[in-house]
């Protein structure tokens, strides 16, 4: 008789990470692009005074590259469950 093949979590865990980490990225420049554009127009906006194309660009970058050192660390958490 022939032995089941074992499910390979790995592969799927990737996948399912990509998609929320591609959902993430996706919101925070959704958000970036609608800040950018509601205080272009209108500076006298309370939200908008100390609007700063530089720092809002920075802070994109900075949240939209957490999920690399994040999916290293849930990596390794996972690696340490293996046989």
């Amino acid at each position: 008789m022939a032995k089941k093949k074992e499910i390979y979590f790995g592969k799927g865990f990737k996948r399912i990470y990509f998609v929320i980490a591609g959902l993430w990225i996706a919101l925070l420049v959704f958000l970036f692009f609608r800040r950018y554009y509601d205080c272009i127009g209108r500076q006298t906006d309370f939200f908008c005074d100390d609007y700063s194309l530089g720092s809002d660009l920075g802070g994109l970058i900075i949240w939209c590259g957490i999920v690399i050192p994040i999916y290293f660390f849930i990596k390794w958490i996972a690696q340490g469950f293996k046989k």
